[in-house]
């Protein structure tokens, strides 16, 4: 700690004399956390409250900017509980003060919101996230009609002029510095459409220790959030994007996590095509900006740990972020909002009327009428109780049994919930433990090994690769087409290892062609011989 900074800190002793003073009662006082205001919690046998006492030369017209903030949300008898000002004898929301240096400062008082910071909440699960969500919506929703003449300014955490980060690079590791730097460019390839999103003022700084929640009946739920001093005029989506930043910290599953606060944000204050787009592009802009903040203070106030409190958990949170695929990312947003998660769904839906495809195009010789359903489905019959399908090995013998009783060839599986993904190739980690993937993402045409797999559409192969393990795809291939300006892919797994072979990466197949065989259980990701087909919308 610096001398400089010796002179301009308020000490608890004085906080209390300005109580005292300037409002009148006794009472206890202790240090809170801030970066702009000095805060004290006031304990007076009536009531509590929040001090802040604003550092030397701190623009009085900003803290004005938050009053005028509090007064319009209080004014809207919003459904949460805002803190507001306490007025001191003179009836005043905001007072000068000298302080015992000399320092004129700006004070004022709020009412203390009691509950629980959200960063001390152990339990951070769904329900708590969802609730953060709806709280913010309400409050992004409140502050549309809100202007004032501060809300337009120079502000190193607004996200819309984080690119200010970008000559500090070099204060990274070569790691982070490169993910940073692809981060910066995504944005400013979005920047045409990042700029034309709707604006408005926001809270923007909805961090684990500006939430407040509460705990009733064993559910943790938020509250309330506190502090406007970061609001700002800015994309609306920014508010999302700060509370994600801040929501997903410590989850397993950050994705998940973030649609938990999308879907109840969603609910109350309605999100656009748009916004949902560029969400994953500014979250991950806002933990750069936190990162990069936590980097320069550190060596302009080493002694100041609060101004560091994220810099560990952005730190994990922005290499799992940006391992999300933004597409990906934007289709999980979308569906969380109960919107179609892929836009181009429509598009294939009116390719797909006009070009019927023929089942022989993918099996060779195989007829429509040839086909018969086949449920292996978690409420199936036809696989009965665990022990028929906790190995492929029984439900394998059963098929093709009925296969050649039946000469036929089956089909299904289309959507289907399925209990015997048992593997750890379907094993994945979400937030409240491990789960398994169960809903089965293409169509099963079950028929014997060797048997001829074509294409059902002109196309050029981008993709040959074997997932050679257990319950995997096995021996997989990747076509890409492109038709009437629409560009699609389909995947055929479970395929011979000759299969690998047969064809080459960018060879041009036609519709009908030959590309590979079916392949036999051990080689085939272990499971009975059957082509996998998906159909895929975006690479």
């Amino acid at each position: 700690m610096n001398e400089d900074y010796n002179t301009i800190i308020i000490s608890d002793t004085e906080a209390k004399s300005i109580v005292t003073d300037f409002f009148g009662f006794e009472c206890t006082v202790s240090k809170l956390n801030g970066e702009i205001d000095f805060n004290f919690k006031v304990e007076a046998p009536s009531d509590t409250y929040v001090l802040k006492v604003s550092r030397p030369g701190y623009d009085g017209a900003f803290i004005e900017f938050q009053d005028q903030i509090l007064q319009h949300l209080e004014n809207q008898n919003l459904p949460i509980d805002l803190p507001s000002a306490f007025r001191n004898k003179n009836g005043d929301r905001i007072f000068d003060y000298n302080d015992i240096n000399g320092h004129n400062r700006k004070v004022r008082m709020l009412n203390w919101v009691h509950g629980e910071l959200y960063s001390s909440v152990t339990m951070q699960d769904a329900h708590l996230r969802t609730s953060l969500g709806k709280k913010m919506g309400i409050v992004t929703k409140a502050l549309l009609g809100f202007s004032h003449e501060y809300m337009n300014r120079k502000f190193e955490w607004d996200t819309a002029q984080s690119l200010w980060i970008e000559p500090y690079l070099d204060l990274f590791d070569s790691k982070l510095k490169t993910a940073i730097s692809n981060l910066i460019s995504e944005f400013k390839r979005l920047a045409p459409l990042y700029d034309g999103l709707r604006k408005s003022v926001i809270h923007n700084d909805a961090n684990d220790n500006n939430i407040i929640t509460k705990t009733e009946s064993h559910q943790t739920e938020v509250v309330t959030l506190i502090d406007f001093g970061d609001a700002i005029y800015s994309q609306t989506i920014n508010d999302l994007a700060v509370t994600i930043a801040y929501g997903a910290m410590d989850c397993k599953d950050p994705l998940s996590a973030a649609c938990d606060i999308v879907k109840s944000y969603h609910q109350n204050f309605p999100l656009l095509d748009g916004e949902l787009e560029v969400l994953h592009c500014a979250v991950g802009m806002r933990l750069c900006i936190s990162l990069t903040k936590s980097a320069i203070n550190k060596k302009a106030e080493p002694d100041n740990t609060y101004l560091q409190i994220s810099e560990g958990q952005a730190l994990n949170l922005i290499y799992h972020w940006l391992n999300i695929d933004s597409n990906f990312a934007t289709y999980a947003f979308r569906e969380a909002c109960g919107m179609t998660p892929c836009q181009l769904v429509n598009d294939f839906a009116a390719y797909a009327l006009k070009n019927q495809w023929n089942i022989d195009h993918l099996l060779k010789g195989i007829s429509i009428e040839n086909l018969q359903h086949l449920d292996l489905s978690i409420d199936s019959k036809f696989l009965g109780n665990y022990s028929n399908y906790i190995t492929s090995e029984h439900y394998t013998t059963v098929i093709q049994e009925h296969i050649q009783k039946r000469k036929c060839t089956l089909i299904g599986g289309y959507g289907e919930p399925r209990p015997i993904y048992t593997t750890d190739a379907y094993k994945v980690e979400k937030n409240e433990g491990h789960e398994h993937r169960t809903v089965h993402m293409g169509i099963d045409l079950w028929s014997n090994a060797g048997h001829e797999v074509g294409v059902p559409e002109d196309g050029v192969i981008v993709s040959i690769y074997n997932n050679d393990n257990d319950k995997d795809y096995g021996p997989t291939i990747i076509v890409e087409h492109t038709v009437e300006q629409l560009t699609f892919f389909t995947l055929y797994g479970h395929l011979s290892k000759s299969s690998l072979t047969y064809r080459n990466e960018g060879d041009v197949v036609k519709k009908g062609d030959t590309i590979g065989f079916l392949g036999g259980q051990n080689e085939n990701g272990n499971w009975g011989p059957h082509l996998h087909f998906q159909i895929i919308l975006d690479r």
